[in-house]
């Protein structure tokens, strides 16, 4: 739900950010990456919970904490992909 409604903003900011002739790929990468999200992260979720047992504390830790290394790899990508470059002001274009 919260990400479904950031989601024009987060949009908006990868068009604001991506160099002109680039856009289109950018904006192409942006949803694939998204959707591909949006359809594993669920498969990896029941995948915990049928392997660990779905009425159990380790398999709803398993369920939700598979999450954090795929974040923190995603992060760690963006990072060296953007050379270390400073965020976008409010005011810059």
């Amino acid at each position: 739900m919260f990400t479904a409604g950031g989601s024009a903003a987060l949009t908006a900011r990868t068009v604001a950010a991506a160099d002109k002739a680039r856009r289109g790929a950018t904006m192409g990468l942006h949803s694939v990456c998204g959707y591909a999200g949006g359809f594993i992260g669920p498969l990896g979720v029941g995948l915990a919970l049928d392997l660990a047992g779905w009425d159990s504390v380790t398999g709803w830790a398993l369920a939700f904490g598979h999450l954090a290394p795929v974040v923190l790899i995603g992060f760690t990508i963006l990072r060296r992909l953007s050379g270390g470059a400073r965020p976008m002001t409010s005011g810059q274009r």
